[in-house]
């Protein structure tokens, strides 16, 4: 093992590539789909989150002024 593999963390991939003139480029990232029916995006997903709480609570709302 050389020095340099030592200091190398394990497990960690490098963020950057080098491209072919010899600097470096962002590497691609991957597909970052939730892999959730119906939604694409994240934004969806937490846009959905945000829209059953506000939901839920204005339920809350109503049934304690109802049965209170």
């Amino acid at each position: 093992m050389t020095p340099d593999e030592a200091r190398k963390p394990v497990g960690r991939t490098s963020a950057r590539l080098p491209d072919a003139e010899g600097g470096l480029k962002p590497a691609l990232l991957p597909d970052d789909s939730p892999g959730v029916p119906l939604f694409r995006t994240w934004r969806g997903v937490y846009l959905f989150v945000l829209a059953a709480f506000v939901v839920i609570v204005i339920a809350l709302t109503v049934f304690t002024r109802f049965y209170a």
